[in-house]
């Protein structure tokens, strides 16, 4: 799986939209980018994804998330990035 770099949101293509910053993301990591949710930021909508980079930790660690509401140790929280894209395109990486 490729990983994002530090400084990714430097050197990234601008987006003009959500849209095209999410077939983006798709484009190149496809079934690694889901979406989670969404929100309002200053008043602007903001979309979360889950960028993962390491499949079996995350879903081991959601299953027992959902089965247990409580996860121990680091291996759900490094195994995926969390993504906002906002409506202009604008991406967030939190790393």
């Amino acid at each position: 799986m490729r990983t994002l770099r530090k400084d990714f949101e430097e050197n990234c293509t601008f987006f003009n939209g959500h849209s095209e910053a999410k077939e983006w993301f798709y484009a190149n990591y496809s079934e690694q980018f889901v979406l989670k949710g969404s929100g309002k930021v200053n008043g602007e909508k903001i979309y979360f994804y889950h960028l993962i980079t390491n499949q079996d930790s995350y879903k081991e660690g959601i299953k027992k998330l959902l089965d247990k509401g409580i996860v121990n140790g680091l291996e759900l929280p490094m195994s995926y990035y969390i993504v906002g894209i906002l409506e202009d395109g604008r991406v967030h990486v939190m790393y």
